[in-house]
């Protein structure tokens, strides 16, 4: 295990050089170095961080690196990485708590793989995910941008259970409509990416608490096709202290989204309203009507005549009725 401190970021993100290129372009050549980087934020949890970086080891393909990153744990993380008897391991710590976007991106610019692979500190991959991902890329053109791969929901506390999302909710091809629409998405901990491509496109934005991954997703189908393998090979922990479960802030980042895509969204103005309108409803249901008014009155500057802008429409004028709606169904 080597231990590296980050030193200033680079002047500039996002411009892709002949060297970048080359970096994907020789991994059939077998370089020297690793060909994946596999970045692991981790934050107060040294135990789930050395499950992790073990699960990572285990690959059957080995021409791998692992970048933790600790985002200024107050705990022993450094001590439980530096146990990990293997050189292939790297430690970098930030001085300050700066959120999971900040500890992906010192990931990524400490990398020196061809590939960039994430996995959070409380997934787990089975040992032949980087294999089959990395043999999609080799057998694949120059332009594909991104490959998934299925994974398995898990419950880590009682009542566990597992489950397996809906594969017809996962990326693959020419997938900036859907993602757009927000009907499919990829697993941060299910993808592999090439440096070069997140070179282009830029890393992950860190004014974004939630949605980062999404952000980066629309910006690589912006300019390259995804691949997705259906083989589940990551346990996801379905934990209830996720980030996904503050509703508020969720609500706030996915309205932050559709404001900085508003070009991205310009040839799909239906789909930009309905956007907005299901917004306004999450913006309604957490008692935020000013909120909830404002997002409404985007969706009709848009597109007034869609179904659902209409529907959301009437929930927000008369909020009082739509609540006893939902006393009277029993959903409240």
């Amino acid at each position: 295990m080597s231990l590296v401190r980050p030193g200033p970021a680079p002047a500039s993100r996002g411009t892709l050089g002949a060297d970048a290129l080359r970096r994907v372009a020789n991994d059939r050549g077998r370089p020297c170095g690793p060909t994946v980087s596999v970045i692991i934020p981790s934050y107060q949890r040294p135990g789930l961080a050395r499950r992790a970086i073990h699960s990572a080891l285990w690959q059957t393909f080995d021409e791998l690196e692992v970048i933790l990153v600790d985002d200024a744990s107050g705990d022993n993380t450094e001590e439980v990485v530096a146990a990990i008897d293997d050189p292939r391991v790297r430690y970098v710590r930030h001085d300050r708590n700066r959120g999971l976007a900040a500890a992906r991106n010192t990931g990524i610019d400490n990398a020196e793989g061809a590939y960039v692979a994430f996995l959070d500190d409380d997934d787990l991959w089975l040992p032949e995910k980087l294999e089959k991902q990395v043999g999609c890329f080799r057998a694949a053109d120059d332009t594909l941008g991104l490959v998934h791969c299925g994974f398995m929901k898990c419950r880590m506390e009682p009542p566990y259970r597992t489950s397996i999302p809906d594969q017809a909710a996962m990326l693959a091809g020419d997938v900036l409509t859907v993602l757009l629409q927000g009907k499919a998405y990829a697993l941060p901990s299910a993808t592999v990416i090439p440096r070069a491509v997140i070179e282009q496109v830029g890393g992950f934005d860190e004014d974004f608490q939630r949605e980062e991954d999404t952000d980066l997703l629309l910006r690589v189908a912006a300019r390259y096709p995804f691949a997705f393998l259906p083989d589940p090979f990551v346990l996801y922990a379905d934990t209830p202290h996720s980030l996904m479960r503050n509703r508020p802030l969720v609500t706030r980042m996915r309205q932050k989204l559709l404001e900085k895509h508003k070009d991205l969204y310009a040839a799909f103005p239906g789909v930009y309203a309905e956007r907005w309108a299901a917004l306004a409803y999450q913006h309604l249901v957490l008692g935020d009507l000013a909120s909830a008014r404002a997002a409404i009155d985007e969706a009709r500057k848009v597109d007034p005549t869609r179904p659902e802008v209409r529907r959301v429409s009437r929930r927000v004028a008369y909020p009082g009725l739509w609540r006893l709606g939902k006393r009277l169904r029993g959903q409240a």
